[in-house]
């Protein structure tokens, strides 16, 4: 997620049960967050054990998806080919989604432009869930307005889009259209939207021989990483295909400036950032973002990156290279994002992806994109994913597993999406509902013990 953290480390792997936190020493925003991880992944990974991969209770099941127009109550008033989701709750890999009212298709809050069916072709309805970032530029209402404007913490928010596909775009095909051939190639169907094989990148920071200063603010010869300051680094994959692109930051993308009005090139700012390392210069790469961005039903691989041409902190605008499509709109919180790969180096505003050689980023850091080797499938990049790199000052070094002349390739650290299918339309509005059911434990026949005897009173 793009926020401003030092770093990110929740490790399944390592088992741990909570953070015990000890008198007298620094608090870290990693140490808050690993506890609410760990929380977290206890909490899922039950409901998904006891529930399975995907299920709503038989009670209060969410997302029944109703086809045929003349069921719908006229207060929807629905176009043809559209769909009316049902109100209630549904789990996905142990995350709890939720409908509070009945909502169109074409409706609903997390999806955009969302297509309709041809009235033609049978159709796979299912559900994308996947968790993003939130802060107060994108909802003004996590600000405490006694704090005189100054930022706090973020959430992260449950995403969860209905979506279709028409049957004869999957592979393999559903044929013949039921709910016993959709479970059995279900596993096979998520991997054209989620491939097995996201990328592999390592990275590390390389020995640095040129130096001979000897000065106690400037960081040591012997360092390889050599950054002024502790930075949490992201490669974040750009384009996903045609050929694939990335981009990178050394804030984690956490350097964003709210938008107030946008004309052309020229952006104003509401506020202007406090200082450089927030800010903005000359030859910057940044994208324009909107609340719309996640929800748009097809997306582009990712927004457009504009240079910075001109700045001008007295009337707080900048003046872009190009003329952004979006950003025009104030109530959809549109906001600069700087990233912070040279301009000499990129090429439309994103690097081009190469597999196997050593990439520098700056300050002694490079990544690799570790090929497909052997019978490996070649790696399928994914636009949006990414990867977090601490680089430390006190080491010298970046914390990444491996040896530092062999660092380990790790997948992509997000973004990971979770599937649940809902139903199959065919061609005549019928509808075979492919949802799990599960029953609460009082459908069971199971009763409460009974409560404890009172203590018996006497008097005086």
């Amino acid at each position: 997620m793009q926020g401003d953290f030092t770093r990110d480390t929740h490790d399944p792997a390592k088992h741990f049960s909570r953070v015990l936190i000890q008198q007298g020493r620094v608090p870290l925003d990693a140490d808050t967050n690993e506890q609410t991880a760990i929380l977290l992944h206890y909490l899922q990974t039950l409901a998904a054990d006891l529930i399975g991969p995907y299920a709503g209770p038989l009670n209060d099941c969410g997302f029944n998806i109703t086809a045929d127009l003349k069921k719908m109550p006229k207060r929807f008033k629905p176009a043809t080919g559209d769909l009316l989701i049902g109100a209630g709750h549904y789990y996905v890999d142990g995350i709890l989604c939720e409908v509070a009212a009945d909502v169109l298709y074409s409706a609903q809050p997390d999806l955009l432009n969302a297509p309709l069916r041809d009235g033609k072709s049978s159709y796979l309805v299912y559900l994308d869930v996947w968790e993003r970032l939130v802060t107060a530029v994108e909802d003004p209402a996590l600000r405490e307005i006694a704090l005189g404007g100054a930022d706090t913490a973020a959430r992260a928010q449950v995403m969860q889009q209905v979506r279709l596909v028409d049957i004869a775009d999957l592979k393999p095909p559903l044929l013949p259209l039921t709910p016993e051939t959709l479970y059995k190639g279900w596993n096979e169907i998520v991997l054209k939207w989620q491939p097995a094989h996201r990328g592999l990148l390592a990275a590390h920071a390389r020995e640095v021989e040129d130096s001979a200063l000897d000065q106690p603010c400037v960081i040591a010869p012997s360092a390889r990483y050599r950054g002024a300051e502790n930075q949490l680094y992201r490669v974040e994959i750009h384009r996903g295909s045609g050929p694939a692109t990335f981009k990178w930051s050394r804030d984690n993308a956490a350097v964003v400036a709210p938008i107030l009005t946008l004309a052309g090139p020229l952006v104003t700012l509401a506020s202007w950032p406090p200082d450089l390392r927030l800010g903005l210069e000359i030859d910057d790469w940044v994208e324009v973002v909107d609340s719309d961005l996640p929800r748009l039903a097809v997306p582009a691989d990712n927004p457009d990156l504009f240079q910075v041409r001109e700045i001008d902190p007295v009337g707080q605008t900048v003046t872009l290279s190009g003329t952004p499509t979006r950003g025009g709109d104030a109530a959809k919180h549109p906001a600069l994002r700087r990233w912070d790969q040279p301009g000499a180096a990129a090429d439309g505003g994103a690097i081009p992806l190469t597999e196997d050689p050593w990439l520098d980023l700056e300050d002694g850091i490079q990544i690799r994109f570790a090929p497909a080797t052997g019978t490996d499938p070649a790696p399928q990049y994914r636009a949006g994913d990414y990867w977090l790199i601490p680089a430390r000052t006190a080491t010298g070094d970046v914390d990444w597993p491996g040896a530092p002349a062999k660092p380990t390739p790790l997948p992509p650290h997000g973004v990971t999406h979770h599937y649940a299918p809902l139903a199959l339309i065919a061609a005549d509005n019928s509808v075979i509902d492919c949802r799990a059911m599960f029953k609460p434990g009082w459908a069971w026949g199971l009763t409460p013990p009974p409560p404890p005897p009172l203590p018996a009173v006497t008097s005086g």
